[in-house]
């Protein structure tokens, strides 16, 4: 008797453990594939999310999409599966999920943590595609395309682009110049091409344009890591010689448009030389770097939900440490003082969890210890707007929180009021964000959910201000 219960109870035994290792081998196959979800932001932003999840001899990986901010295969650096529990990390977004199967809905419930935590939802999804970007040109063109390379002798580097230009006469031709960051020849951002879309435009319309892969991208040479604006105000006067060397381009109608930080370096390099015909300055800086950071920062804080009295506690350390950051000798790391005060500015945001604090703020020392950004934080660009002789057009969104449209377009039409320029437009472009999109809110996290890539609005003002001056009588 003690034997058959015994014998009983090992076979209730395994029995047991051989359903739970089938409901977790079910659940597991369950789980395998790919997902889709919407994470809501806030009720203005709502970004659609795919993960992909594969299960390779018990061995989980997994991969991400942000069709909106055309962000494919972002890989997951730990995927988890315990039976009806799923947990991710992509330590390249400081981002993680936990979440939970049900196999009732056939859903996983749970919540996505970047920064703060935000219930996320998967359902089963279809292949994801890409992002619609209806503006970005498709040929065939009715233009000459021209890929070209050029030297910066001085530097020892090659810098590739693409040559625009219409097949018969050539009003006037532009060199394209990118914002901040590692740009490749169409300002590729969140799937969206804008400098393709400008070069499209404009050539389109008469005029020849260059774009160019900034230095260490793409098909250009170089490094970008260690080059600070100044060195890419090089990069661009070389690609003025370039065209300069061309019997194809009028060589005195070449211009100079620039985005962002772009629309910074074309005064540099405009006002260093006497050859140039014209400055398109978009979404630029038009007052010293420090003022236009604290605005900036300011203003992505409170699109993210941050209250006024932490906003002005917020600007208050931020001069405190950028003013710390132009004191330091080239080269030398953030002290601990400022290290301190960046923890403090993390705590006072209240989107930033305790445990990402000591994270954030090393990422930002590396940032704030660059090259690029101790020469950005200490230059201011009015010198070089005054310096101008030649035409120019600025212009900016009214809603863009990166260069605040009211600060930047006063300061540069100030330095241009100054220097008693006779040629200028300062232009408010009413609902557009800093890449020149029609908007609802400005805020970055909307780049990617807009279809629109620049608003034609700006395009039309940029092709039209150059008509004007150099329609085919006057060339």
């Amino acid at each position: 008797m003690k034997k058959q219960n015994w014998i009983a109870n090992l076979k209730l035994l395994f029995g047991g453990m051989l359903l739970s290792l089938c409901s977790l081998v079910a659940h597991a196959a369950e789980i395998a594939g790919d997902w889709s979800g919407t994470l809501v932001v806030n009720p203005a932003v709502k970004l659609p999310l795919v993960i992909h999840l594969q299960d390779k001899e018990s061995l989980w990986q997994g991969s991400l999409d942000s069709p909106a901010q055309g962000a494919f295969a972002i890989p997951m650096s730990r995927v988890q599966v315990d039976g009806k529990n799923l947990a991710f990390e992509i330590a390249s977004l400081n981002a993680s999920y936990r979440g939970t199967f049900d196999p009732q809905s056939g859903k996983i419930r749970g919540a996505f943590t970047q920064g703060q935590p935000f219930e996320l939802e998967f359902s089963r999804a279809v292949e994801s595609s890409g992002p619609v970007r209806p503006q970005t040109p498709v040929a065939p063109f009715p233009y000459v395309v021209e890929e070209v390379q050029l030297s910066h002798p001085a530097a020892g580097i090659r810098l590739a682009g693409t040559l625009t230009r219409p097949a018969g006469h050539i009003k006037a031709a532009a060199i394209l110049i990118t914002g901040s960051g590692p740009q490749d020849r169409d300002e590729t951002i969140a799937g969206h091409k804008p400098f393709a879309v400008i070069a499209d435009h404009l050539s389109r319309a008469g005029f020849a344009v260059l774009r160019l892969d900034d230095r260490g991208v793409g098909k250009s040479t170089g490094t970008f890591a260690t080059a600070t604006s100044e060195d890419f105000a090089g990069d661009i006067s070389a690609a003025v010689d370039y065209l300069q060397g061309r019997k194809d381009i009028p060589s005195r109608a070449i211009g100079l448009i620039g985005h962002s930080e772009g629309g910074m370096i074309a005064p540099m390099v405009a006002s260093q030389r006497k050859d140039l015909a014209f400055v398109i300055m978009m979404a630029a800086p038009g007052v010293d770097i420090v003022d236009l950071y604290i605005e900036q920062r300011a203003n992505i804080f409170r699109s993210l939900g941050v209250q006024q009295q932490s906003l002005e506690k917020i600007r208050g350390l931020d001069r405190s440490v950028f003013e710390q950051i132009n004191q330091l000798p080239a080269g030398e790391s953030l002290t601990a003082e400022t290290l301190d005060m960046l923890r403090e500015i993390s705590r006072a945001t209240g989107v930033v969890n305790a445990g990402d604090i000591d994270g954030q703020v090393a990422a930002l020392a590396e940032t704030y210890a660059s090259p690029w950004f101790r020469y950005f934080l200490q230059f201011d660009p009015q010198p070089y707007i005054r310096a101008l002789k030649i035409p120019v057009l600025a212009f900016n969104g009214s809603l863009d929180i990166q260069v605040s449209a009211p600060q930047n377009l006063a300061g540069i039409r100030t330095a241009l009021q100054q220097s008693q320029h006779r040629d200028f437009e300062v232009v408010e472009l009413k609902g557009l964000n800093h890449l020149l999109q029609s908007a609802e809110t400005g805020a970055v996290s909307e780049y990617g959910l807009i279809q629109e890539t620049i608003s034609p609005r700006a395009l039309n003002l940029m092709s039209s201000w150059l008509d004007k001056r150099f329609s085919p009588s006057e060339s």
